[in-house]
């Protein structure tokens, strides 16, 4: 079917590649819903913006998403390539008023988010941030994008700096915070980082309204209208590690009937409808 010259307040825009299975995902419940989509995937898609009329060309013809949901999977590599695409879109949806999610006003930093988080009354771990791993805790990266690993105590950090915390043995737990709603799991894996074991499952849980609270007491005040929080147990007490403004969420969606993906399209749709058409692009 031939692309039309120009799309309307209905389309909703996904910017990411067509090989996070998290963009592919979503595309398919959108398209299971009706409601149209385009792709803006990084080294495929032409893209042209006009700094001066706020225009947005994708393959030569004008678009007008009135919503962007965007994803640049930092495990799976395109360097350049795939933080350009993504920065520049996040960039014309600022420009343009076009709702963009996940939603990140600043710059993420876990340093930050680990403060904000204590202020929300959540219980954090045992934490430095250094240059050298502590004997029997875990390190992982100031600003992300790798795994969690254990490290021998005095060993470097492989990022240069980074957080030493202190272990706990768990159970632990991933709770989803979209548009307002919560989804929680509890996870299971034998790995340090859940997110290298292929074994990993994923299974509905509740983690209590305290945790809830707190974790959308901080989303709120980092302006996240997406993301996922972890929390893992000491001793059964609750502890908060982390939160990441764009989660990996595909997994754990087939496993709840569909509930993050639906609260994902409802936030989108109630931006959409909230959007007047930009300019540059007429309706047919």
């Amino acid at each position: 079917m031939d692309q039309p010259a120009c799309w309307t307040l209905s389309l909703i825009l996904l910017s990411g590649s067509r090989s996070d299975p998290n963009i592919t995902h979503l595309a398919f419940r959108l398209a299971e819903k009706g409601v149209p989509w385009h792709p803006c995937e990084p080294g495929v898609t032409h893209v042209a913006w006009d700094i001066q009329t706020g225009t947005l060309h994708l393959n030569g013809s004008p678009l007008s998403p009135s919503a962007v949901f965007g994803r640049r999977n930092v495990f799976q590599g395109g360097g350049h390539c795939a933080d350009g695409y993504h920065s520049a879109v996040q960039a014309w949806a600022e420009a343009t008023g076009t709702p963009f999610w996940p939603s990140v006003p600043r710059s993420p930093c876990k340093v930050r988010n680990l403060l904000a988080a204590k202020d929300c009354g959540l219980r954090v771990p045992g934490t430095a941030i250094c240059t050298e791993a502590i004997a029997g805790g875990i390190a992982k990266p100031v600003q992300g994008g790798d795994y969690t690993k254990s490290l021998r105590g005095g060993s470097s950090m492989p990022w240069g700096i980074g957080f030493a915390q202190q272990y706990l043995k768990g159970p632990e737990y991933r709770v989803f915070f979209v548009g307002g709603e919560f989804i929680s799991f509890r996870v299971a894996s034998d790995s340090l980082d859940y997110r290298i074991d292929p074994e990993t499952s994923f299974v509905v849980a509740d983690v209590g309204s305290d945790i809830l609270q707190g974790i959308g007491k901080l989303a709120r005040k980092l302006g996240y209208n997406f993301c996922a929080a972890d929390i893992r147990c000491d001793d059964s007490s609750p502890v908060f590690l982390e939160i990441n403004s764009s989660p990996m969420f595909s997994v754990a969606d087939s496993v709840c009937g569909g509930k993050i993906t639906d609260a994902l399209i409802t936030g989108l749709l109630a931006a959409a409808v909230s959007t007047p058409v930009q300019s540059g692009a007429t309706q047919p």
